[in-house]
């Protein structure tokens, strides 16, 4: 995985959780006990993990974070026999099928459970998470090779030429576009808490 693709990720996947973040403060959907501040911290390092996790797909040689959590999904989805970027990492199914079995199973356990601490917690990160691999997909979108929207339908936002191909000066120009957009809403945030 490339230094610039691995940045870029990580800045789309702070960037979607900010704005969701801002979001939530706004509509009043943070919880009322917990400082905002811990919530945001709670939900970054999912959106973290999320924003990169479909790039598991490469060879375990090729992770730049090489934690046991990571090992873990790259060895489930090594299951499947991926390709880079196939469908099995990089499509709606995936994106969506992985989003919805989370809430299912989030659901599941706060209907056992009960709403409590640690269910509200696991909740901000599964919207964490959410907003990070969703951000990967959609960065991916602005890329020639583009993404899955099922398989062996693929998408893209730009033309499939050199100029948009990972790690080119559009990357570049990407990257730093979500680094003011992260100092901005992060300002907004601010501002508003």
């Amino acid at each position: 995985m490339r230094t610039i693709l691995y940045k870029t990720h990580k800045a789309g996947g702070a960037l979607a959780m900010l704005i969701v973040f801002s979001y939530m403060k706004q509509k009043g959907l943070l919880v009322e006990n917990i400082n905002p501040f811990i919530q945001l911290s709670i939900m970054y390092p999912a959106s973290s993990f999320g924003s990169t996790v479909s790039d598991l797909d490469l060879a375990w040689c090729n992770v730049k974070e090489k934690t046991p959590i990571n090992y873990f999904c790259h060895s489930l989805i090594a299951l499947t026999r991926p390709a880079h970027r196939s469908w099995q990492t990089h499509s709606l199914i995936f994106v969506g099928g992985i989003c919805s079995l989370l809430y299912s199973a989030m659901h599941l356990i706060s209907q056992i459970y009960g709403e409590s601490m640690s269910i509200t917690l696991l909740r901000m990160m599964l919207i964490g998470f959410i907003c990070g691999i969703t951000s990967h997909l959609f960065l991916d979108s602005f890329t020639m090779m583009g993404i899955h929207i099922l398989p062996g339908q693929m998408f893209s936002f730009v033309p499939h030429i050199e100029m948009f191909g990972t790690g080119s000066k559009w990357e570049d120009i990407v990257f730093k576009s979500l680094s003011i957009g992260i100092v901005l809403v992060l300002l907004f945030i601010l501002k508003n808490i």
